[in-house]
């Protein structure tokens, strides 16, 4: 059977992801406090000033574009970051289909 597993699952829904830091936003979401949320996204914040540095990257004016992708970033240092995915998902390919991943 061919499958993509996800390290990190919530215990709520059956939401999973990769990444650690994007569970932690969508946990958030099932808490009934006061929460900022992203309509673009699952990230969410119990801070309206980190949800509003937040939506800054969703904005198509962005100085530093990926020439792999569409990604954008702001920062020349966010793109060198983001091109470190493509290295990544270049060595670990799937055999049966196109679905590439940094994780075994």
């Amino acid at each position: 059977k061919h499958e993509t597993s996800k390290n990190f699952k919530c215990g709520e829904c059956d939401y999973g992801t990769n990444y650690k830091s994007s569970l932690k936003s969508h946990v958030l979401m099932h808490k009934p406090s006061k929460v900022f949320k992203c309509g673009q996204c699952y990230f969410a914040t119990n801070h309206k000033s980190n949800l509003k540095k937040h939506m800054l990257g969703h904005e198509t004016l962005t100085s530093f574009k990926c020439a792999q992708c569409d990604f954008g970033a702001r920062l020349k240092l966010q793109l060198k970051k983001h091109l470190l995915i493509h290295d990544i998902y270049k060595k670990l390919k799937c055999g049966q289909c196109d679905y590439a991943t940094g994780y075994k």
